[in-house]
Parts: structure tokens; C-alpha cells; sequence
């Protein structure tokens, strides 16, 4: 953790079968605006996709 801003740096993930992942975040860019677009899968732009909806 970046002690003067307070933003993450590096994290582990360990899972069950014991493996460690761990992750070194280079550039955080914070608050950006972001169109809503971004977050939201289009099914006609992947035409090759079968889209399961499992909800």
C-alpha cells in the first residue's frame, strides 16, 4: 500500500489447491470517467457468441 495516497500496490491471492497469485499494479488511475458503455456487453458486436443467461 502507498502510504501517502493510500492506494494499492501489490496484492496476494491464494486459492485452495494452494497456489499464490499475486498482482503488482503499475499505473492506478483513480476516478476516471468512463462512458457506461464500458461495463455493458453488447451481444451484436460478438455475432460468433452464444450468450448463456445463467441468472
Amino acid at each position: 500500500m502507498n502510504e501517502k495516497n493510500l492506494s494499492l500496490e501489490n496484492f496476494s491471492v491464494y486459492d485452495k489447491s494452494g497456489n499464490v497469485f499475486t498482482y503488482h499494479i503499475i499505473n492506478l488511475q483513480p476516478n476516471l470517467d468512463l462512458p457506461d458503455t464500458t461495463f455493458t456487453f453488447n451481444p451484436d458486436d460478438y455475432p460468433d457468441v452464444d450468450v448463456i443467461d445463467m441468472r
